[in-house]
Order: C-alpha cells, then sequence, then structure tokens
C-alpha cells in the first residue's frame, strides 16, 4: 500500500513540470497574437503593454527603433500595415529557457500600396526575442527579414 502512494504521490510530482511547459509555450504564442493584433489595429496602449521598455526592433528595410518610436511608426495612421497573416503556430520555432523565449516564424504583411490595387503581400521571417519580467512574458525584441521571391 506504501509504495502505491508514493508511487501515486510520483506521479503527480511530475504532471506540473509537463504542464508548465506547455502553458509557457501557450503564454509566448499568446503574447505574440497580441503583438501581431496591436500592429494591424494601431494600438498604441496594447503595445506599449506588451515591448519592455528598452525594447529595441529592426525591420525589413534595416531601419532600427526603440519602443517609443516604434509604436509612433506603426501607429500613426499612414502606416502601410493592414493585416498579417500568419502561418499556423505549430510551425512557429519556439525555444524556451528560463524567463527567455525566442520565436522564429514567418509572416505575410498586406500593406496598403499607393495605387487603389489590393494590398500588396510582402513575405518575412521574423525572430523575436520574449523576457518574463515580474511574471509576465513581454517582447524585448524583434527583427524582421523580408523573404525575397524567386
Amino acid at each position: 500500500m506504501k509504495e502505491l502512494l508514493l508511487m501515486a504521490a510520483i506521479l503527480l510530482s511530475v504532471i506540473p513540470i509537463n504542464t508548465q511547459k506547455t502553458t509557457e509555450k501557450d503564454n509566448v504564442i499568446s503574447l505574440i497574437i497580441q503583438f501581431d493584433n496591436a500592429i494591424t489595429k494601431k494600438d498604441s496602449i496594447s503595445l506599449n503593454k506588451i515591448l519592455t521598455d528598452d525594447f529595441i526592433g529592426s525591420i525589413p528595410n534595416g531601419q532600427t527603433f526603440y519602443k517609443k518610436s516604434f509604436i509612433t511608426s506603426l501607429c500613426k495612421p499612414q502606416s502601410r500595415t493592414r493585416e498579417i497573416k500568419d502561418e499556423s503556430s505549430k510551425d512557429w520555432n519556439i525555444k524556451i529557457s528560463n524567463d527567455c523565449a525566442i520565436v522564429n516564424r514567418t509572416v505575410t504583411y498586406l500593406v496598403k500600396t499607393t495605387s487603389k490595387e489590393k494590398p500588396a503581400e510582402i513575405k518575412v521571417k521574423k525572430l523575436e526575442v520574449c523576457l518574463k519580467v515580474k511574471g509576465k512574458w513581454m517582447i524585448a525584441t524583434v527583427q524582421g527579414t523580408e523573404v525575397l521571391k524567386n
């Protein structure tokens, strides 16, 4: 009987560890989805909450932005981003170590063009680094590289 109770206690102590890894990955995925939604909605309040104070980002043309200028650039009415089409999060490459997560994924930006035609599509490979700050996942840096068409 004692062996059975010991075995049950061991199994119960292992379950939260496996659940925790899944939960952290899910939390990071949720954060990245919030980030994409905030960009398309030009939601500066959400972006301010999602990005670390020392955030730095680079966009495909090579420009580098710090938090305030990044948010201002994305949220101005003339911002070209209209929609972000993402591959399934199952296809994202996510590495989590302690309080750091690295996300590598591909997205397609639908951007406004100068003509009245349908939006142009720009495929971008993104690398996002997320940090857990005071128990909350936040985005510390973003790097986007345009995927050139063959």
